[in-house]
């Protein structure tokens, strides 16, 4: 056992380093006298632990500022672009202000996680091209990933225990797996889905001022008509009272329900939904024009009263040098609900037409998506004992709904339901109501009351909520593919449809990082090992691709064999001045197919600035004798297959 000494550096902290054996000391001086140092040796040589040693050594001397470690993870005879496991470029990304893409999200960009709040994109790795799966789940979601694509799920077995720790003393919160691991195990022995996936919490989207509220707007497009006019219809005295509250606070008026009636208009006058009259005041010397909106606008500078200015503009009458007249401006409306539902898109919308706008989605709080999803519920809603459902022929409103439960963590599931023809309701005046289009039912879940008026909130008592089901995983076809890294502690992030999903890289890499933490507990004790942690990075090598190592920095590369000649030249040609590059590699233990290994070494013999070292195993192997004979047993075996395979060949 080496005997250890104590570094007194600055400041009085001590540090432990382990002190090199002779034969390593040589190495290690080879390591300083090269820009770029290339370790050869089979296993067991110790050539990350001097690599390690003398990156370390040069950053607690300051010599080096940070610790970048990258080494391949790959599976036999597949290159590393497979790691980590990206989705096709056109893959859906959920940010603060709605939906971009892989493609389009860029490194600072931020995305949201599983918890509802934004994390920064901190890298984006290269594109490669990959076979691509289409995930299905149990309530109608889809994505697209490779095979080596992170998601944490719960097997069946986590889902049956997770709600009774203290019962089972154990975690059972499921864990990251890829893709290929689910699907190996897609099903239990009763052909039941194996793995589940959990719902996201309420998006926390950035909000943006609205003039319409969203309980009425809820409303609206639940019950309501937006035509020449616009008003709700419906018999809840609690609707309409609140109804009537919201429109108050916006300066509005609603009237109606008189003589039975279930029909109530809004507006800001009685007569105000008329198209609003361009006013033009053109001097006929001079031909220049004053243009404004509407009469209200024009009396704010016209010297003239709103009788005396309507009157002219109708007639055409010159006064003066001036004439007037009106300009008509298609679809501007005096009455301003009225006009801010043009904005929307939604004006002359009938039932089978309405939407939810995106504003009303991704341009707000949580808060004001509860109060838009409750005006919804509360006019086209129903509840039960069991299960809440919403109910609407527009397609494209039934699929904003689904996107709007979902945004507050919920699940919704869609269905379409073809009565034409059967009687869909019963009027308060005993008319029956035939179905005269397809409708489309939203059924929902969630963990608040989803109604507002009493007599239906009071029946929303839903049934467990079951976690999210992988149905089935198919290969789809071949295509580019991307994927990033971002800052959220667990590397959970949203994908389509609301799915949670976990592209880091730091579950890939956690066994790496694992053995070099233990080394280097070694080399400096565990509490400077704590201290210099947060200078020591690993990084995937399908992120290096396109970006610069930094400045002042030792960096690691391992396991030289399995990358490809164009590889490990991308990543040479990233290096700083300022910087150093120690590599490694066991031409033995070749894992992919196209390995560069040996055209590389070719290429950097005797450049200045790059020294290439093997290792001899008798006089730097760091393991016991028995591993020593078993490893050239192997070897010796592996040389002996290759050679009768060839004379088989010829």
């Amino acid at each position: 056992m080496r005997e250890k000494r104590l570094d007194k550096s600055a400041g009085g902290t001590s540090k432990i380093i382990t002190p090199l054996a002779p034969h390593q000391k040589v190495v290690s001086n080879f390591l300083r006298s090269n820009d770029i140092s290339i370790l050869i040796g089979q296993a067991g040589t110790g050539k990350d632990f001097v690599q390690l040693h003398r990156a370390v050594d040069g950053l607690l001397k300051k010599e080096f500022e940070k610790i970048v470690i990258t080494k391949p993870a790959v599976e036999v005879g597949k290159s590393i672009g497979f790691l980590p496991g990206p989705q096709p470029l056109d893959s859906k990304v959920l940010t603060p202000n709605g939906w971009a893409t892989i493609e389009n999200i860029e490194v600072e960009d931020s995305v949201i996680g599983k918890d509802g709040k934004a994390y920064k994109v901190t890298n984006k790795s290269s594109v490669n091209k990959e076979p691509v799966y289409l995930v299905k789940t149990t309530d109608g979601r889809e994505m697209e990933c490779s095979t080596l694509h992170l998601m944490h799920t719960l097997d069946a077995n986590d889902k049956k225990h997770r709600l009774d720790k203290k019962k089972y003393k154990k975690d059972y919160s499921g864990s990251v797996k890829t893709l290929k691991e689910i699907i190996s195990t897609l099903y239990t022995k009763n052909g039941r889905p194996n793995h589940y996936i959990n719902y996201c919490s309420p998006i926390e989207f950035e909000s943006v001022e609205k003039f319409i509220h969203p309980y009425l707007l809820g409303a609206i497009l639940g019950d309501g008509f937006i035509s020449d006019s616009v008003g709700v219809s419906n018999t809840d005295e609690e609707l309409i009272t609140k109804c009537k509250n919201i429109c108050k606070d916006m300066g509005l008026i609603m009237n109606g329900g008189a003589n039975d009636s279930i029909t109530y208009y809004i507006s800001s006058s009685k007569e105000n939904n008329k198209p609003a009259k361009e006013v033009i005041i053109t001097n006929i010397s001079t031909k220049d024009e004053r243009r404004y909106k509407t009469i209200g606008e024009a009396l704010k500078y016209e010297e003239i009263k709103r009788g005396t200015l309507n009157s002219r503009c109708k007639s055409e009458s010159i006064v003066g040098e001036l004439q007037y007249s009106f300009g008509e401006k298609e679809g501007v409306y005096t009455n301003p609900i009225k006009e801010e539902l043009r904005k929307l898109g939604l004006d002359g919308k009938g039932a089978k037409e309405k939407f939810i706008p995106d504003k009303y989605i991704y341009c707000s709080s949580i808060e004001e998506r509860v109060e838009l999803l409750r005006g919804l519920m509360d006019t086209d809603g129903t509840c039960d004992k069991r299960a809440a459902a919403y109910t609407t022929i527009s397609k494209q409103l039934a699929e904003g709904v689904v996107e709007l439960i979902r945004s507050l963590g919920g699940r919704a599931t869609i269905y379409k339901r073809n009565r034409v023809g059967r009687r869909s309701h019963v009027t308060k005046t005993g008319h029956e109501v035939i179905s005269r289009h397809p409708s489309y039912e939203v059924v929902v879940n969630l963990d608040f009351n989803p109604f507002y008026i009493s007599r239906k909130a009071k029946n929303y008592n839903p049934a467990y909520r079951h976690l999210i089901g992988i149905k089935s995983v198919e290969i789809v076809r071949e295509d580019y593919v991307q994927c990033i890294k971002t800052s959220a502690p667990d590397g959970l992030y949203i994908t389509n449809n609301y799915i949670v999903t976990h592209n880091s890289t730091d579950e890939k890499l956690f066994p790496y990082e694992r053995s070099f933490f233990e080394n280097l507990e070694k080399l400096v004790g565990k509490q400077t090992a704590t201290s210099i942690k947060s200078k020591i990075s690993f990084e995937h090598v399908g992120f290096i691709r396109g970006n610069t190592f930094p400045e002042h920095s030792a960096v690691i590369i391992s396991e030289l064999q399995n990358f490809t000649l164009h590889e490990l030249i991308t990543y040479v040609t990233r290096l700083p001045e300022s910087s150093k590059l120690f590599m490694n590699g066991d031409p033995d233990q070749i894992d992919i197919k196209g390995s560069g290994i040996f055209d590389f070494l070719k290429i950097m013999e005797g450049l200045e600035g790059v020294g290439v070292m093997e290792l001899d195993p008798e006089v730097h192997q760091m393991r016991r004798k028995l591993i020593v004979d078993i490893m050239r047993r192997y070897k010796n075996f592996k040389d002996d297959k290759t050679k009768v395979r060839s004379n088989k060949e010829h």
